[in-house]
């Protein structure tokens, strides 16, 4: 129990790196982490294990993948209930990275102001598994596909999963496909909200784009 605040690291993990171990239930605000060059700008798990997340991640940065949190090779978080706000990533997942048959369970918490250079501005899930989202996507932006949330499996047999979402989704941003949600080979729940001022900038579905799913 404790905050994570102006923590840093040049690679992995700007606060907490979790690799092939487990981690109990985290309490704390991760405020103002950063790593420089790679993943995990806050917390970076790699076939690893870790409890309930509550707390919110402010200000948290990765120079390539997961602003705030990146969560790889079959790891699994528990839940996460906390607000993700103004977090930043050079490439995927402005806020959190989901990547490689990876489990995350249900979030609570709205998602504002947060951006990546590449795919989800908020939320980026690959191949993997994020429970119910509950909160609202507020001025999230991404470069390419999926303002606020990018769901993408890759072939046949692979599963991108996301479950229910209930929140509002307001002036979220996407310069290529997906203002708001970009889907493609992947499953949502049922999606319950309004859907305000989003846009795809360069190409398709301002608020949704879903595609062979």
């Amino acid at each position: 129990t404790g905050d994570f605040i102006n923590n840093s690291a040049n690679i992995i993990g700007g606060a907490i790196m979790n690799s092939n171990s487990s981690i109990g239930n985290i309490t704390g605000n991760f405020i103002s982490n950063t790593v420089t060059s790679s993943h995990g700008g806050a917390i970076y798990n790699v076939n690893g294990t870790i409890g309930n997340i509550t707390g919110d991640f402010i200000g948290n940065h990765a120079g390539s993948q997961g602003g705030a949190i990146y969560n790889t090779s079959s790891s699994n978080i528990s839940n996460i209930t906390g607000n993700f706000i103004s977090n930043s990533a050079g490439s995927h997942g402005g806020a959190i990275y989901n990547n490689d048959s990876s489990t995350i369970g249900n979030v609570t918490g709205d998602f504002i102001n947060n951006s990546t250079n590449s795919y989800g501005g908020a939320i980026f899930n690959y191949n993997s598994t994020v429970g119910d989202l509950t909160g609202d996507f507020i001025g999230n932006h991404a470069a390419l596909h999926g303002g606020a949330i990018y769901n993408f499996a890759t072939t046949e047999g692979s599963i991108a999963k996301i479950g229910n979402i209930t929140g509002n989704f307001i002036s979220n941003t996407a310069s290529n496909s997906g203002g708001a949600i970009y889907n493609a080979n992947g499953t949502i729940g049922n999606i319950t909200g309004d859907f305000v001022n989003n846009s795809a900038t360069k190409s398709q579905g301002g608020a949704i784009y879903n595609n062979n799913s």
